[in-house]
């Protein structure tokens, strides 16, 4: 069976139980579909300054991960992981991405 006859046996079972006023769970229209879809997933590594913010000098760096539907997506999510993980009176700055897969 290939995938648009799967999707039209889905669709007709959808569209019957619409018709029908009965309720349709979203597990019961997966099923129809066979296999489960497999959405693209990034994962980004990112390397910050870590900046005291009392004389706003550098005293090291940190690392963070993140993961999102698309490449800026994870980035973001990756410095706002590195910028959470300095602590109180820091702050991440100036972030590198080191790798986006």
């Amino acid at each position: 069976m290939t995938t648009s006859q799967r999707v039209r046996i889905s669709l007709a079972a959808v569209l019957t139980a619409a018709s029908l006023s009965l309720p349709v769970s979203t597990a019961s229209a997966y099923e129809a579909l066979g296999p489960a879809v497999v959405l693209k997933s990034y994962t980004a590594k990112v390397k910050c300054s870590k900046i005291r913010l009392s004389d706003n000098n550098a005293v090291g760096f940190v690392f963070g991960t993140g993961r999102g539907r698309t490449k800026p997506a994870a980035v973001a999510a990756a410095k706002k992981n590195a910028n959470d993980s300095v602590g109180r009176g820091y702050r991440a700055k100036h972030c590198r991405t080191i790798s986006v897969h």
